[in-house]
């Protein structure tokens, strides 16, 4: 017969043993826990999203305007080529201000939207951008229709930057929103 011998007196080796054992099953339950209950957050669409101002401006135009034309560049190659052209059609005594040129592109794709060559001078603006769970909706509209004319044609623009989507891009004009220049707009 096997004699059985309870030591009420543990050794500290023991104590530690027991004691890390325990502590690491409490860790794995509790991770457990927190990757088995942690939902993936999900996005309640459409939302709006905030885009930053790269560049807003008219330039004058030489006598090969810039085709009049809506832009979603997502490489530096893309975003190179874009201004390129502009500076290549815009006279070289005015300055084309794009104050943005070092774009993170793993971030950020850019939205160019390029009015016709117009006389008398108006601007071009995006009012709005919002994402759905399936597209992004960019709408614009000419906000300042000023019946100011100028000797020379003019070709306003209207560049920013919103963060990186796979999503295709609409572009929508607004025409009911012409013309209101009191409508603000946060860049």
């Amino acid at each position: 017969m096997k004699q059985f011998r309870i030591n009420l007196f543990p050794t500290a080796q023991d104590v530690v043993k027991k004691s890390t054992v325990a502590m690491l099953c409490m860790l794995l339950a509790g991770l457990f826990l927190a990757v088995s209950c942690e939902k993936p957050k999900e996005k309640n669409y459409p939302f709006a999203i905030t885009p930053i101002l790269v560049s807003k401006k008219s330039y004058l135009e030489t006598y090969t305007p810039t085709p009049q034309q809506n832009l979603v560049i997502k490489t530096s190659t893309e975003w190179k080529n874009f201004t390129d052209n502009i500076y290549e059609y815009a006279l070289e005594f005015f300055f084309v201000d794009i104050a943005d040129t070092n774009i993170n592109f793993s971030k950020h794709q850019v939205i160019a939207v390029i009015d016709e060559c117009c006389c008398p001078i108006r601007s071009i603006d995006i009012t709005d951008i919002t994402e759905y769970a399936d597209k992004i909706v960019v709408t614009y509209t000419n906000l300042d229709t000023t019946k100011s004319i100028a000797a020379v044609a003019w070709q306003p623009y209207h560049i920013v930057k919103i963060p990186k989507s796979k999503k295709n891009v609409i572009f929508n004009y607004d025409e009911e929103m012409k013309g209101k220049k009191e409508l603000t707009i946060n860049h």
